[in-house]
């Protein structure tokens, strides 16, 4: 029974991914410049939509590691506090220091 749903959930996840996939792969082999999606749409629509995408995947990035170095201070903490020696950042000690908790 497990078997039968991962394969269903694989498959479903494949016919999702593979036209995207395959879509890109075209438009990288009529296009052959570095750049990716910023080149394909700014060549595609224009410099504008090139630039808002450009500056949209930037932010994507940007949040995407923001977000990651926020997971990693929780298991950061975690382990500090495993072995009594945790490093708070000072932003935290002030609220502390200063809300009486």
């Amino acid at each position: 029974m497990a078997k039968n749903i991962v394969e269903t959930i694989i498959s479903g996840a494949a016919s999702v991914v593979i036209p995207g996939a395959l879509s890109k792969s075209e438009l990288a082999s009529g296009m052959p410049t570095s750049g990716g999606s910023y080149v394909f749409l700014k060549r595609t629509y224009g410099p504008m939509v090139g630039t808002l995408s450009g500056l949209g995947l930037w932010a994507s990035f940007l949040l995407k590691s923001a977000f990651a170095l926020i997971g990693f201070s929780a298991y950061f903490l975690a382990a500090t506090n495993l072995y009594d020696t945790a490093v708070y950042p000072p932003i935290l000690v002030e609220y502390w220091y200063f809300s009486g908790d």
